[in-house]
């Protein structure tokens, strides 16, 4: 896979070699932009015709290495040392697709080169930038193909232990909101004719945070966890002063799957 830049971060890109090849007798590379943003190539490869169809989802960019030569071994040269794999996007999540292209291909050895149904691979470029050129304009794309989907895994890293001891069913969702609290300015001199908007805000902050105690978890999910992020403060407007003084509080509140052990899966 050869390394390339886009946006901003090092990416790896989906390649059209020997592997791909043998894997699938459909490869599509499909390259998506819109302004302001550099165009993202991705691959989506496919291997039988009938059902079922299983998909293997995953991303090929990753998170800036930072100063490399912090590193102790280079984030890109993927080095084996001690039996173990170095370099930024080994866990996160190149490993991962790289294990499920090995498997795809036992699997295809196993059965005289046709699988079960059908085995797909939608890897994209853009997941750990902004993430605009990515799955989701992917996923439309296959979908005005008639493309469908019985089954997914995705290779995103959840360990918390050791490999492959924990496995996660479904995706984190999100609610998410704005809540602007607007004081009143004033002078130190005079304190009682202000009004502080960040004792609100302190106020508010701890009663959301309690609330996740009231959310129950599930089998699969846990309760609902607030994140907070307080934007910078807001300048005095010339023009209206309803505002001075105000802070911006957002507030997703984000359900993520239960882990589930690998001795307690189904």
């Amino acid at each position: 896979m050869p390394v390339g830049h886009a946006g901003g971060r090092r990416r790896a890109r989906p390649d059209r070699g020997d592997c791909s090849s043998r894997l699938a007798s459909t490869i599509h590379r499909v390259t998506f932009t819109e302004p302001g943003t550099a165009p993202v190539e991705n691959l989506y490869a496919r291997i039988g015709g009938t059902g079922p169809h299983l998909v293997f989802a995953g991303h090929t960019d990753v998170v800036p290495p930072g100063e490399q030569a912090k590193w102790t071994h280079p984030p890109f040269a993927g080095e084996v040392v001690g039996g173990a794999l170095y370099g930024r996007g080994a866990v996160d999540m190149k490993g991962a697709v790289a294990c499920a292209l090995a498997a795809t291909l036992d699997h295809l050895a196993a059965r005289g080169g046709k699988p079960k149904g059908s085995i797909s691979f939608l890897i994209t470029g853009d997941e750990e930038s902004i993430a605009v050129n990515g799955t989701v304009k992917l996923l439309k794309w296959a979908a005005e193909r008639g493309e469908s989907f019985d089954h997914c895994i995705l290779g995103e890293p959840s360990n918390v232990a050791a490999l492959g001891d924990t496995i996660k069913v479904g995706r984190r969702g999100s609610l998410n909101g704005t809540l602007v609290i607007t004081g009143k300015q004033g002078h130190v001199a005079y304190p009682e004719r202000a009004d502080n908007p960040v004792r609100g805000l302190v106020a508010l902050m701890s009663a959301l945070m309690d609330g996740r105690r009231s959310t129950k978890a599930t089998r699969e999910f846990r309760p609902f966890e607030p994140r907070i992020h307080l934007d910078r403060h807001r300048q005095p407007d010339r023009q209206s002063h309803s505002r001075r003084g105000a802070r911006a509080l957002q507030h997703p509140l984000q359900r993520s799957p239960q882990p589930r052990f690998a001795q307690d899966a189904d």
